[in-house]
């Protein structure tokens, strides 16, 4: 139990760390770890097989999908309506995570990651809508939202979702989010450029500099595609 107290408060305050600004190598640095583990995060050498592992092997495991988005309504971290619907798959391009505010493992390295893509984008975020929609929402009101923003400096148009519980389990059926328990929590990132079907899932805890890379490659490819149309 210790043990396990010890590590959920060296990631929550490396997660914290990590908003504050860190040094682009330290992004960059491979993660000697398959798993759970953002090379900005920090773990200790537990559950590493005895060969290790590569050290250039990715974190995070890459796929396309086609999600349908539930025609529902959810509220922001003001408390206003937000139809969730026009807001993912509208004409801007969207970044999408699932988080819980009273998480102390991945989900603060989550939105630390989120706030560290922003910062490596640069320009080139303008446009993107980022999105984290609570999987907790009987915990995480608007208000409680609301204070997890400001204490991951989060963007200006960065919007925290919650709602009824009936209807976020919907959405997070609709994303292969849901795990029947918070606990059991996938960290997961999902890109989606405007006006596009489909999704880049990001399985795994990449760096915001990877996700970043994602963004900017997942922009290149539809160019070409708006171009011909």
């Amino acid at each position: 139990m210790m043990r396990r107290l010890f590590f959920a408060s060296l990631v929550l305050g490396l997660a914290t760390f990590l908003v504050s600004g860190v040094p682009a190598h330290a992004e960059e640095e491979p993660c000697p770890h398959g798993h759970a583990a953002d090379d900005d995060a920090g773990v200790d050498d537990a559950g590493v097989d005895d060969a290790g592992v590569e050290q250039n092997a990715r974190r995070y495991t890459r796929s396309v999908n086609t999600y349908h988005t539930p025609d529902i309504t959810l509220l922001d971290q003001e408390g206003r309506e937000v139809g969730l619907a026009p807001l993912l798959d509208g004409s801007s391009p969207v970044a999408l995570n699932f988080i819980f505010t009273s998480c102390a493992t991945v989900c603060p390295v989550m939105t630390a990651t989120f706030s560290q893509m922003h910062r490596a984008l640069g320009e080139d975020a303008g446009g993107l809508r980022t999105v984290s929609i609570t999987i907790d929402p009987e915990h995480d009101t608007p208000r409680v939202l609301q204070s997890y923003a400001q204490r991951f400096n989060a963007k200006q148009g960065w919007q925290f979702l919650t709602g009824d519980a009936d209807e976020i389990l919907k959405v997070q059926r609709a994303f292969d989010a849901y795990t029947g328990n918070k606990t059991n929590h996938r960290p997961f990132t999902l890109l989606r450029n405007g006006d596009s079907a489909s999704w880049v899932r990001i399985d795994g805890l990449a760096s915001g500099t990877e996700l970043a890379t994602e963004y900017r490659q997942l922009r290149q490819d539809e160019r070409p595609r708006a171009e011909g149309r």
